[in-house]
């Protein structure tokens, strides 16, 4: 019996857990596994902006343990094992979906070719052009994926729970809303408008929340460090704004997410 949940690294540096192991931690009984793991990969879960099946080798993948002949294990993608979790109706769901959330924001592994888009996408996003273009593409993305939430509500929901404002959003996000959070932040945070632009950015690519959060947190760690301007440039050209590579922003623009 499994007391603690294991991390397992995949060749691509994402992180999974194993359906046997999280399944005796939600205390089932261990001759139900092979009906409980073909129910768990059928079922319908909602996948960040995304409601449907899991999909093989994005979500889980065959684990074949030698010790258990005729027992197929699987590798679980932490977001889905999450899913799986709060859809049983185990006691301790609760706390163990809490720590599989834990290790969502924990496990974010950082590869050299990441860091080098996130630089990128900083000084990209330091325009105010590309940041409202980079919203209208998180607003596409999320239009297709036949959400239930209004836009208005979700994107409230993100603004306050991810960028560090001074002051929390009472009202629904609207042209009104968004032209007073850039005035504002223009004036006294300017920095978290890249933040905002790269989770936006990142997410219409169909990254998760976490992973969005995070390496939009690095991008404005990094403006901050490197004291970067926002250049108003749909207002005006600025004078000294930097020439940027359109191949190398259309190569991040429409590059597929990994």
């Amino acid at each position: 019996m499994a007391n603690e949940l294991n991390l397992y690294k995949s060749r691509k540096g994402s992180y999974a857990i194993t359906a046997s192991e999280l399944h005796d931690l939600l205390d089932f009984n261990p001759g139900m596994f092979t009906i409980h793991i073909k129910r768990w990969l059928k079922d319908s879960y909602i996948f960040d902006n995304d409601i449907r099946r899991p999909i093989v080798l994005k979500d889980f993948s065959v684990r074949l343990r030698a010790e258990q002949k005729g027992v197929t294990d699987y590798f679980l993608s932490l977001p889905l094992a999450r899913q799986i979790v709060l859809h049983s109706g185990a006691k301790n769901k609760m706390e163990i979906a809490r720590k599989i959330l834990k290790y969502e924001s924990e496990a974010v592994v950082l590869e050299e070719k990441e860091v080098l888009k996130i630089l990128q996408l900083v000084r990209i996003m330091s325009r105010t052009s590309y940041q409202e273009l980079a919203e209208k593409m998180h607003f596409a993305y999320f239009e297709r994926q036949n959400n239930n939430m209004e836009w208005g509500d979700y994107r409230t929901d993100m603004i306050n729970n991810h960028a560090s404002l001074a002051h929390k959003l009472s009202v629904q996000w609207n042209k009104k809303t968004a032209e007073s959070v850039r005035k504002k932040c223009l004036s006294q945070q300017p920095n978290e408008l890249i933040r905002i632009a790269v989770m936006d950015f990142l997410m219409s690519k169909g990254k998760s929340v976490l992973y969005a959060s995070k390496m939009a947190g690095l991008a404005k760690d990094f403006a901050d460090e490197w004291e970067i301007s926002i250049y108003e440039d749909n207002v005006s050209a600025h004078l000294f704004a930097p020439t940027l590579d359109t191949e190398k922003m259309n190569a991040l623009l429409f590059a597929t997410s990994a």
